[in-house]
C-alpha cells in the first residue's frame, strides 16, 4: 500500500502557482525607480511612489508596488532588474511569481545639468522588452522631473493600449462649454437681481413721494401714481424670482461644467 500511494505521488505533475503569468494583464508591476550620478535616492523613492498613484489612478490597471516586488523577488533581483540597463537583460530573469503581465521600469541618470529619463515596458511571460522612450529634464529641478517621469510612463502606457490617453491635462484643456454657459447664465441672474433692486428702490422713493403729494392731488390723480407704482412694484417681485432662477440654474451648471 505505501508502495502504491509512493508511486502515485511520483506521477502526479508538479505543483504550479494559482495564475499563469501574464494572465492578470490588467496589472502592472512597477520596479524602483533606479537613480544615477549622483541624483539623489529619496527623488527616486519620491517619483516611484506618484508613479505608483497615477498608474492606479487608471480604472483598468493594478499596480504590483516596488515594495510588493522586494517580497516577491528578493533584495539581490530587484537591485540586478533595477540596474538594467540593456533590453536584453530582463529575459535570464524568473517572474513566475508576479502574478503582473507587465513590468515598467525607469532610470534616471545625469548628464551635465540634465537629468535623463528612460522608461521600459517589459512583457513578463516573454520576459521581453516590448517598447521604451526617454525624456529629459533639468537637474535641479525635482517638479519637472517628476512631471517628466510621469508624462513618459503614462505615454508608454497609453501607446501600449493598457492605458487610457487622457482627453487632456487639467491645466491645457479648455473649460468645459457647460461651464461657461452656466457663468454666463448666473451672470444675467446677478445683473437681473441688481434691476430688481433698483427698481425696488425707485419703487420705495415714488411711494414716499406720493404720501407727501397725496393732499395736492386730486382723486383720480393720486390712483393713477400709484397704479403706476404697483405696476413697477409688481414687476420688481417678477425680476426678482427670474434673478434667482437664473442664478441657481447657472451655478448649477458651473458645478456640472467643472466635473
Amino acid at each position: 500500500m505505501i508502495a502504491h500511494l509512493l508511486l502515485v505521488t511520483l506521477t502526479l505533475p508538479a505543483a504550479e502557482p494559482a495564475y499563469r503569468l501574464g494572465s492578470a494583464t490588467n496589472r502592472l508591476a512597477l520596479l524602483p525607480v533606479q537613480c544615477e550620478r549622483d541624483l539623489e535616492p529619496a527623488l527616486c523613492r519620491a517619483v516611484g511612489e506618484s508613479l505608483a498613484v497615477d498608474i492606479a489612478r487608471e480604472p483598468r490597471l493594478e499596480v504590483v508596488t516596488p515594495q510588493d516586488l522586494d517580497v516577491l523577488l528578493g533584495a539581490q533581483a530587484i537591485a540586478e532588474l533595477s540596474s538594467c540597463d540593456k533590453d536584453d537583460c530582463y529575459s535570464g530573469h524568473d517572474f513566475t511569481r508576479i502574478d503582473a503581465a507587465y513590468l515598467v521600469a525607469l532610470g534616471i541618470n545625469r548628464i551635465g545639468h540634465e537629468a535623463r529619463l528612460v522608461a521600459r515596458i517589459v512583457d513578463l511571460k516573454r520576459g521581453a522588452v516590448i517598447d521604451r522612450d526617454n525624456a529629459a529634464a533639468p537637474a535641479t529641478d525635482e517638479r519637472a522631473i517628476e512631471r517628466a517621469a510621469r508624462a513618459l510612463v503614462m505615454g508608454l502606457l497609453v501607446r501600449r493600449g493598457l492605458a487610457r490617453a487622457p482627453d487632456d491635462d487639467a491645466e491645457e484643456r479648455g473649460v468645459s462649454p457647460v461651464f461657461w454657459a452656466g457663468a454666463i447664465t448666473g451672470g444675467a441672474g446677478v445683473i437681473a437681481a441688481a434691476g430688481a433692486g433698483a427698481l425696488g428702490v425707485n419703487v420705495l422713493l415714488q411711494t414716499d413721494q406720493l404720501r407727501a403729494d397725496a393732499a395736492h392731488l386730486d382723486p383720480a390723480g393720486f390712483d393713477a401714481a400709484a397704479r403706476d407704482i404697483r405696476t413697477q412694484a409688481y414687476g420688481a417681485d417678477l425680476l426678482l424670482v427670474g434673478a434667482a432662477a437664473l442664478a441657481v440654474a447657472g451655478g448649477a451648471m458651473m458645478v456640472v461644467g467643472a466635473l
